[in-house]
């Protein structure tokens, strides 16, 4: 049975810093009799910052993501998500998916339901993905807004991630989803093993950074 601990959750202001991708800029003009030319590359200016904020092109030029009529960047939609950091120790839960090795080293995670708090959804996913029960829901560690373009998904993730511990998991087992929430419908099944904390920043990728960081501060290991 899940127990939700509520102290010593971590509150987080409304800052969400945002990464981006970084994209060609393309001009695309016409010759003297109407034929278009070959585009050419506008370089972004030096003292543009990266953020949600569109960079706007001079007049005829795009970025290379969607573009509105009047210029503008569309912003993509926003998916609500929630991740579970388990502990052990000083060890983190993670799984590696055997047949798709290019996703590389997770932690459980997936997309938050209409209605359902957070930190449920962290619990459910630890849950599902791992088919092991008896977490313990500790903190908030992080929630950020991320832009997954450069993963080339044209989607903004709403992330809340959750330190959770589960003493009783085994050292390794073999799990998974038949409905995921993206991807094909069959049975994709999951490698979980436990990663030294000191080590995870090696292995995940860069959005996972922050509240590993933030963990280690928790647990003295830095």
């Amino acid at each position: 049975m899940c127990r939700f601990q509520q102290q010593g959750l971590v509150g987080l202001d409304d800052q969400r810093p945002v990464g981006h991708a970084v994209s060609p800029r393309i001009s695309s003009k016409q010759d003297r009799a109407g034929h278009p030319t070959r585009p050419s590359i506008v370089p972004r200016p030096a003292n543009h910052r990266p953020g949600l904020a569109p960079w706007t092109a001079p007049a005829g030029r795009a970025e290379g993501v969607a573009v509105t009529a009047a210029g503008q960047s569309a912003r993509p939609p926003v998916v609500r998500k929630a991740a579970a950091f388990v502990t052990r120790g000083d060890q983190l839960l993670v799984f590696r998916k055997p047949f798709h090795p290019g996703t590389g080293t997770q932690v459980p995670a997936g997309s938050v339901e209409p209605g359902e708090d957070p930190a449920a959804a962290a619990v459910r996913e630890a849950e599902e993905e791992t088919g092991q029960t008896g977490f313990t829901l500790l903190a908030l560690l992080d929630h950020r807004l991320n832009d997954m373009r450069r993963y080339h998904r044209h989607e903004l993730h709403d992330r809340w991630c959750y330190h959770l511990t589960a003493p009783d998991l085994p050292d390794t087992w073999r799990h998974g989803e038949s409905d995921p929430s993206s991807g094909p419908p069959r049975f994709i099944p999951y490698d979980f093993f436990w990663l030294p904390l000191t080590e995870a920043t090696n292995h995940l990728r860069a959005e996972d950074h922050p509240p590993i960081t933030t963990l280690r501060q928790h647990l003295g290991l830095l």
